[in-house]
């Protein structure tokens, strides 16, 4: 029986904005979904952060958005 290690990636789009979390097989291939989906500057990273959907990343740190937008 053949296992998949799949991991979860956090999707960032080009302003820096988190998307969508989704899991995945390997780096790249969530990189160029990503890519595809949010602009050629967006990218994937590993999930290792508590982040969600409208949070912000901004000089390589993860910012949790409040409801009131701070």
């Amino acid at each position: 029986m053949k296992m998949n290690y799949q991991s979860t990636y956090i999707m960032v789009d080009e302003d820096g904005i988190v998307r969508n979390i989704a899991v995945g097989e390997n780096y790249e291939d969530m990189n160029r979904v990503t890519r595809a989906s949010y602009g050629e500057n967006a990218f994937a990273v590993e999930y290792r952060w508590a982040v969600g959907i409208g949070d912000v990343f901004k000089n390589n740190i993860f910012y949790n958005v409040n409801e009131d937008g701070n």
